[in-house]
């Protein structure tokens, strides 16, 4: 009876751990290491733009197309 207690207690813990540190754990550590990437990435995306002068950021800048698309959209919705 006692090898019996001892066995379920060592298989019970060992899938309670296991289980853990698997569902639980390492999507954790996955979450804590996008974070910090993503944060490393936005440092440097901040340090690159701190170094661009106004005219090489508004060279980045998509076309304008003027406002005419949007009075289109808005007369096509009211009709």
């Amino acid at each position: 009876m006692e090898l019996c207690i001892q066995l379920s207690i060592t298989m019970l813990g060992k899938q309670l751990i296991q289980n853990n540190l698997f569902e639980i754990g390492i999507p954790k550590l996955k979450k804590l290491i996008r974070y910090i990437q993503s944060e490393q990435g936005a440092f440097q995306e901040e340090e690159r733009q701190k170094k661009l002068r106004r005219y090489e950021t508004d060279h980045f800048l998509e076309p304008f197309g003027g406002l005419t698309p949007e009075y289109m959209e808005m007369s096509q919705l009211q009709t």
